[in-house]
C-alpha cells in the first residue's frame, strides 16, 4: 500500500473498512428501516440539495428528492460528487479490499459480523490479505465503534483492543 510507505509508519491500525460491493445493495432488508431511513432522511438530502445548488450539473435536486436508500443516495449524490458513474463503480472502485495484499507493514484490520452496511460475507479472507495484515472480524461491533452495553453503548472495547495491539507491536 503505497500511503502507508509513504508515510513511513512502522504499524498501522485501520478503523472498519468498506468492502463495498454489490452485495451490500439490499441495505433496506439488513437495516432496521427505521434507523437507516431517519438518518437518510433527516441529515443526508437537505445536505444533497445544498451541493446541488454549489455543483450545478453534477447532482439532480430531483433525484435527490426520490432517495429512499443508500443505494439510490450513492448513486444521486456520492458518486457523482467523486467522479465515479454511479452506485455499481463508486462501491467497486472505493474498496479498499483489492489493496490489502499488498500491505507490506503489520497492519490490524477491524470489521464487525454483524455491521449492518457491510455484509459479512463481502469482508477480506486470509488468502485475500497480505502477511502483514491481521484480520480481526468479531461477530459484534455493528458498523463503527464496536459499541458494548445497552444503547447507547460504551466504547470500551475498541480502545483497549487497539491498546493491546500496539503494545504488543511495540
Amino acid at each position: 500500500m503505497t500511503g502507508v510507505s509513504w508515510l513511513g509508519l512502522d504499524s498501522i491500525v485501520s478503523p472498519p473498512l468498506p468492502s463495498l460491493t454489490s452485495q451490500a445493495q439490499p441495505l433496506p432488508k439488513r437495516v432496521m428501516p427505521a434507523l437507516a431511513n431517519c438518518s437518510l432522511n433527516v441529515s443526508n438530502p437537505p445536505k444533497a440539495l445544498s451541493m446541488a445548488q454549489r455543483f450545478p450539473g453534477r447532482i439532480d435536486a430531483s433525484a435527490v428528492a426520490r432517495v429512499r436508500s443508500m443505494w439510490a443516495f450513492d448513486d444521486v449524490v456520492t458518486s457523482r460528487l467523486h467522479g465515479f458513474a454511479g452506485t455499481s463503480d463508486y462501491w467497486t472502485r472505493a474498496s479498499c479490499k483489492p489493496w490489502l495484499a499488498s500491505i507490506r507493514v503489520p497492519t490490524l484490520v477491524l470489521n464487525a459480523r454483524n455491521d449492518p452496511f457491510v455484509p459479512g460475507e463481502s469482508l477480506p479472507r486470509p488468502d485475500e490479505v497480505s502477511s502483514e495484515v491481521l484480520l480481526e472480524q468479531p461477530a459484534e461491533g455493528g458498523h463503527v465503534g464496536f459499541l458494548t452495553g445497552p444503547v447507547p453503548g460504551r466504547l470500551e472495547w475498541l480502545p483497549n483492543r487497539l491498546l493491546a495491539y500496539f503494545t504488543a507491536a511495540a
